[in-house]
């Protein structure tokens, strides 16, 4: 892992004295994992019932099923409100066999599952259009399947142009909608892993020797994005609160600090750099730049074998 980037590893293995070193430098090694007894259990840290209850108000069960089809062996899913708001932007897909469409002609058909993670924000009708969209967009491409990575890359762009046209923009071209979303996708086609990525939710995947880290955060800061988007007449910005009415003083900290906020782009005022719809961001007509905001993913493609133990998939509850 980079940056600050941490792992509880309660969450990940079971506890392991032996597991532990106080040498920084040394590689993090995790017990091997039995993923569904952990998800029937709800039992470990942070995740657990009653955690859970005392902080948000609409608590919902972990869904999850362990019988197997084709490589998928069991998967679990839960989404939460979060603790800002009262409501849920955050959508989950889960499509264990995806079948052949009557628009296909070609002979061959592989096996295909999809699982999507879609963080919402200004709304949830982004999200829930992803949720029951996306994945036809990619399937229906002509590149499908062929050409995975780039049936994944049109049907992302589609499937934001037809939210935006056809969902977001109202009749006379009125704003209907204002939502966004960012998606973290995995498609298993066959014997290979399909790891799509738009905006800032993870993915990491463990195998035998140890996690690997499936996906990079689009934030206007990071280096590629950021010439991406001054290229393209974007701007970068970061806010700054003056926190003048603190009581005490802090750790030798002076009350009156400057309490600086995420990177921003602009247009669009988000603190990711990709992202499917915010119309607004988008549009020429209401002064938006579709270079700047984009929802193009970033592709990595994994072969299944039989070092691979679980896999996951995630966005920040807040």
């Amino acid at each position: 892992m980079k940056g600050n980037d941490k792992l509880n590893t309660d969450l990940l293995s079971k506890s392991n004295d032996k597991s532990k070193s106080n040498n920084i430098n040394q590689p993090i090694k995790y017990s091997p994992l039995n993923i569904t007894d952990i998800i029937k259990e709800q039992s470990f840290f942070p995740l657990s019932k009653s955690l859970l209850t005392f902080k948000f108000e609409k608590y919902e069960n972990t869904r999850y099923s362990t019988k197997s089809l084709n490589l998928i062996k069991s998967f679990a899913a839960n989404t939460h409100q979060g603790v800002v708001r009262k409501y849920n932007e955050d959508r989950v897909s889960i499509i264990l066999n995806i079948v052949k469409p009557s628009s296909y002609k070609g002979s061959y058909w592989p096996s295909c599952s999809f699982f999507g993670v879609f963080d919402g924000h200004g709304g949830n009708k982004c999200a829930d259009y992803l949720k029951d969209n996306l994945h036809n967009f990619i399937i229906k491409s002509p590149y499908f399947p062929k050409n995975p990575t780039k049936a994944i890359t049109e049907g992302f762009q589609n499937c934001d142009e037809e939210f935006i046209s056809n969902h977001a923009l109202g009749p006379n071209n009125i704003v209907a909608d204002r939502s966004g979303s960012c998606a973290i996708v995995v498609m298993i086609i066959d014997k290979q892993i399909f790891v799509a990525n738009t905006g800032d939710s993870r993915a990491i995947m463990c195998v035998s020797d140890g996690l690997t880290v499936l996906s990079n955060d689009h934030k206007p800061n990071n280096e590629n994005e950021r010439k991406r988007i001054l290229d393209e007449g974007g701007k970068i910005y970061q806010t700054q609160t003056q926190a003048k009415n603190f009581n005490i003083k802090l750790d030798g900290i002076d009350p009156e600090q400057v309490l600086l906020g995420p990177f921003r782009v602009f247009p669009g005022r988000l603190s990711v750099s990709r992202s499917f719809g915010d119309v607004e961001a988008k549009l020429p007509m209401f002064n938006g730049n579709p270079n700047i905001l984009i929802s193009t993913p970033e592709i990595k493609v994994y072969d299944v074998n039989s070092n691979l133990e679980w896999m996951l998939l995630a966005c920040k509850i807040s």
